[in-house]
């Protein structure tokens, strides 16, 4: 379930909320989820997506690839299909930015890299 809070008066969006059900280990989630990460640097923002419920998508810098870590809004977010997740982020000049994706029909995943 995912829940909005928004405010007509500045047409924004405030919050967003997403929940799973418990016990999660009797939920039976889409096999080969595919998880779409788009970057646009200049802009600071990184934009998630996915084709089925996703518990939590992964971002970070890959350690050794660009020194610190970027500053995220949200580096670990919960997606559902027909949503696409703004996530603003300050510093990933001259970085490579890995993903890793939880959607609980996959086996714990290494971080990988972004190609963008």
């Amino acid at each position: 379930m995912v829940a909005y809070l928004e405010d007509k008066g500045i047409g924004g969006r405030l919050e967003r909320w997403v929940d799973w059900p418990e016990p999660l280990k009797f939920v039976v989630f889409k096999k080969g989820v595919k998880a779409e990460i788009e970057v646009a640097r200049e802009e600071g923002v990184v934009w998630v997506s996915a084709d089925a419920p996703v518990k939590g998508v992964v971002l970070a810098v890959l350690v050794g690839e660009g020194g610190e870590d970027a500053v995220w809004e949200d580096k670990f977010v919960g997606s559902v299909p027909g949503e696409t997740v703004r996530i603003g982020v300050k510093g990933l000049e001259g970085c490579v930015i890995g993903s890793r994706k939880r959607d609980l029909s996959s086996e714990r995943g290494r971080m990988k890299e972004i190609e963008n």
